[in-house]
């Protein structure tokens, strides 16, 4: 008769180890972000966002949001922002008025007021990035390309070597172009693939529609017609790159000594103010309305104010008024301009628009970003015991003033392991939209049974006769 031996198992039970995992909820805010300022010839000047003076650039230099370059008739500005290289071109004043990242989005708004800019985009921008280059006349939206968009004399031309800008503007009822600070009569929308180029006329005259498939003899015809748009190319090392590496229109040609037949304006500033706008080559009035951005508080806003550049010293502008819509809750109001605005010399009494070329509007905008609140749930932690494990304890914080929401931790846990105390939120009549929540949640955390299990197992016995087979008991 075969004994089967007592054993003792010693086991420690584990009970659904890591059953759970933490969880992490957390909002990101939009930051500010800068360019830098990478290369400098002749004459560059930066106006910080907010001041009225300016002061020489410098290689290393950092542009932030607000801030303003402005180029001489000998001079040229390269700058790096994230995986963009930007250059602007002589006699140019360009404004970096929007540069924000959040996470892997991205916000890019450059505006022209005068003159230039050129982009090579390195990278493909991820969902949700905006890079935007905006002029008095038309919008360009950019999604990965190398591009120049020229704003002078009131014209606008694009010129696009690779990829694709989406562009849009406004037309009047009777076809001809509109200013981005008018209300919209008819939005066009056109895709402009590279390589090509193409062009709108000032405001109020007819603008014909465009084409924006490729046009690779439009592109080249206007890389011979400006002399310009070509050395911004060979900047980038593009296919009509001279032998020598060098642009085939030094930055200092004077405009008595351009043989070309092109839009090329030379600074409007370095020749002093002092001179009568008769003798100078072209003098542009740029009128802009108001921009800022304001985080939301449930309160009513508006912009009004008026920035004025180029004028002459002892003239002044009547006749005109600027207006953001009163705006409360988060997103983007345009302003708008009424009146006509004329330039009186305030000596004589006398009109003297005549004495400018150009008088160019740029419409502000008012955004009223969202406010950030704050989340908060309870934590609590127990050893496993088959029952369910909650933590009601919840709350909000950074509404404003009159505004309600409610908070409800909704987390449960029952086997071992941790998890994030979750919640629902109740926004009544609150809008959700202007807010932005940042979470700060508790954890819920079962613990495994910590005593030592004792496991006997004893095998089954039997007792037979021998009778010459072999014998077996179970169980």
């Amino acid at each position: 008769m075969k004994r089967i031996a007592r054993i003792l198992i010693t086991v420690f039970l584990l009970l659904l180890l890591c059953a759970g995992s933490f969880e992490a909820y957390t909002a990101v805010a939009a930051s500010n972000t800068s360019a830098e300022m990478t290369e400098l010839e002749g004459s560059v000047q930066v106006k910080r966002a907010g001041s009225e003076k300016s002061f020489k650039a410098f290689v290393r230099m950092k542009l932030d949001e607000g801030d303003t370059v402005i180029t001489g008739t000998d001079s040229r500005a390269v700058l790096v922002y994230e995986d963009v290289e930007i250059i602007i071109p002589h006699s140019s004043v360009v404004v970096f008025s929007g540069l924000k990242k959040s996470g892997d989005k991205e916000t890019t708004y450059i505006t022209i007021k005068s003159g230039g800019v050129g982009c090579k985009v390195n990278k493909k921008l991820s969902e949700g990035s905006k890079f935007e280059v905006r002029t008095p006349t038309a919008v360009m939206g950019i999604r990965g390309t190398e591009f120049y968009v020229q704003y002078r004399n009131g014209f606008l031309d694009i010129l696009v070597g690779n990829g694709r800008v989406g562009m849009r503007y406004n037309l009047r009822r009777n076809g001809t172009l509109a200013s981005q600070a008018e209300r919209i009569v008819e939005r066009i929308e056109e895709m402009i693939e590279g390589p090509n180029h193409v062009g709108l006329p000032r405001v109020g005259e007819i603008a014909p529609r465009l084409d924006g498939s490729p046009n690779q003899e439009s592109y080249s015809r206007f890389l011979e017609e400006l002399a310009l748009w070509k050395a911004f190319i060979n900047s980038f090392g593009g296919p009509d790159k001279p032998d020598d590496g060098t642009s085939e229109i030094p930055h200092n040609e004077s405009p008595e000594n351009n043989t070309e037949d092109s839009d090329i304006v030379y600074d409007q500033g370095d020749s002093g103010d002092d001179e009568d706008p008769g003798n100078q080559n072209f003098r542009e009035v740029i009128i802009a309305g108001q921009s800022a951005e304001m985080p939301y508080d449930g309160s009513e806003k508006s912009l009004s104010d008026i920035v004025v550049t180029g004028l002459l010293p002892g003239h002044r502008y009547e006749g005109l008024s600027y207006t953001a819509p009163v705006g409360t809750d988060v997103g983007d109001y345009d302003g708008e301009f009424t009146g006509e605005v004329v330039i009186i010399d305030e000596a004589s009494g006398a009109d003297v628009s005549a004495s400018y070329d150009v008088i160019s509007f740029v419409a502000g905008q008012l955004t009223i970003t969202p406010k950030e609140v704050t989340v908060t749930t309870g934590s609590a932690e127990k050893e496993y015991d088959r029952t369910e494990l909650t933590e009601g304890s919840a709350s909000i914080e950074g509404l404003v003033a009159g505004e309600t929401a409610t908070v409800t931790a909704t987390g449960s846990r029952i086997d071992a392991g941790s998890s994030s105390n979750t919640y629902d939120i109740n926004w009544g009549n609150t809008n959700p939209a202007n807010y932005t929540l940042t979470e700060n949640l508790g954890t819920l955390t079962v613990r495994p049974v910590s005593s030592t299990v004792m496991v006997s197992i004893e095998g089954n016995t039997q007792t037979c006769p021998y009778d010459g087979t072999e014998q077996t008991v179970t169980g």
